[in-house]
């Protein structure tokens, strides 16, 4: 009965803790979507690029959660990284275009960001395949800047 009393003790702090929420004002909501909005940019030139190194410089090393694409979830930064290199391997090029970019401002310390790409993949192998890409992402303001906590990402292969 002790142990019930103190999870309800702790869980009662974590929802009053919750309600304390910061108000930011439409200038601080629109300086933090540009801030993020420039990292995104600087993401989509590096995917183009095929640089895993120049995009895992936009992911937390110290509050990193996971990144999931479709069903392989990376526990770690470095299992992503490691993995993104070499599907970019077996790429001949690639041209990828940012269709569409949402920021929902959460707070001065978090945002979810939603992407939309459009993928034209040509593979060594002589196959091109093009696919519709949304990423959903949760980022948060670090020392060195805004950086993705975790991402899912989805894709659909289109005509």
């Amino acid at each position: 009965m002790k142990h019930v009393f103190i999870f309800l003790f702790v869980l009662a702090g974590f929802f009053f803790s919750c309600q304390k929420t910061e108000v930011l004002t439409e200038e601080q909501k629109t300086a933090i979507e540009q801030e993020i909005r420039a990292q995104a940019d600087s993401i989509m030139m590096a995917i183009n690029l095929m640089d895993a190194s120049a995009i895992s410089a936009h992911i937390s090393q110290d509050g990193f959660i996971s990144l999931i694409s479709m069903v392989t979830v990376f526990s770690t930064r470095e299992a992503w990284k490691d993995s993104v290199t070499n599907w970019f391997a077996l790429r001949e090029r690639q041209q990828v275009e940012q269709t569409d970019l949402q920021i929902t401002v959460l707070s001065a310390e978090l945002a979810q960001v939603t992407s939309t790409a459009v993928w034209d993949i040509l593979w060594k192998n002589g196959e091109q395949v093009k696919s519709k890409d949304v990423i959903t992402s949760i980022w948060k303001k670090e020392p060195a800047g805004w950086k993705q906590i975790h991402m899912h990402e989805a894709w659909e292969v289109v005509p």
